[in-house]
């Protein structure tokens, strides 16, 4: 059986090294990736991801057929077309649109990440796709990082379930050295769906609820609903 060494990295990054040949499985479940994979599944043709605002405008600026999204602290950002919502992107009239999008988290995570091979978006709505791929291109990785992108300077209970669950599934078909990166432990996995209940009551859940995001949430949680992988390289998002 085939070894694959596993990264999983929490606790804001923890001060860990990215290499240029790692394979990055970046997730922001809350909702960054969801919303990537749900604009995806849509049919969207590119996403551009900025940290900041500004760079929006200047992209926006240069073309304006080119979708601006995003939020800060959970609220879509005055003036833009769309938020960072999965809702709003599980939308036909979005196909084949380029969208530029800033988020709270997820944005920052990809600049830190964004000099390695390849960055790949994971949710529960793709995670079997996320796994295929993992296996088909094993032969080409030299190691693999799950990087969660957490809440603000804090983890998020949802990136953390999300992560044991894509352990356990890639556990079951390979051989993994797995080294755990940060300081919360893993949620048990046998306790899954009962953990899954549980996350309307994270303070990163209270938060977005307190914003009217329910439905993110909820649309969040929904397992392979799209057959996509979205992968970051040369600066922008498509779907290989």
């Amino acid at each position: 059986m085939i070894t694959l060494d596993l990264f999983v990295v929490t606790n804001k990054y923890s001060g860990f090294e990215f290499k240029p040949t790692d394979t990055v499985i970046l997730i922001d479940i809350y909702r960054a990736s969801s919303t990537i994979v749900t604009a995806f599944g849509n049919g969207v043709k590119e996403i551009i991801p900025c940290v900041e605002i500004e760079q929006v405008l200047k992209i926006k600026n240069k073309n304006s057929k080119i979708l601006a999204a995003g939020e800060r602290n959970g609220e879509k950002i005055e003036g833009f077309e769309l938020d960072n919502s999965p809702i709003s992107f599980n939308n036909p009239n979005i196909k084949n649109s380029i969208v530029a999008l800033t988020t709270t988290n997820c944005t920052k995570a990809i600049d830190i990440a964004k000099n390695t091979k390849e960055i790949i978006f994971a949710s529960f709505l793709n995670i079997d796709a996320v796994c295929n791929y993992i296996i088909r291109k094993l032969s080409s990785i030299d190691r693999c990082v799950i990087l969660c992108a957490g809440n603000k300077s804090k983890e998020s209970e949802e990136d953390n379930l999300f992560a044991t669950e894509l352990v356990y599934k890639l556990s079951n078909i390979l051989n993994v050295n797995l080294d755990f990166i940060g300081n919360s432990l893993l949620a048990n996995r046998l306790e899954l769906d009962k953990t899954i209940r549980k996350l309307t009551n994270s303070s990163h859940s209270k938060r977005l609820i307190s914003v009217g995001k329910r439905n993110d949430i909820d649309f969040s949680l929904i397992f392979n609903k799209f057959d996509c992988v979205p992968i970051y390289a040369n600066r922008s998002i498509k779907i290989k």
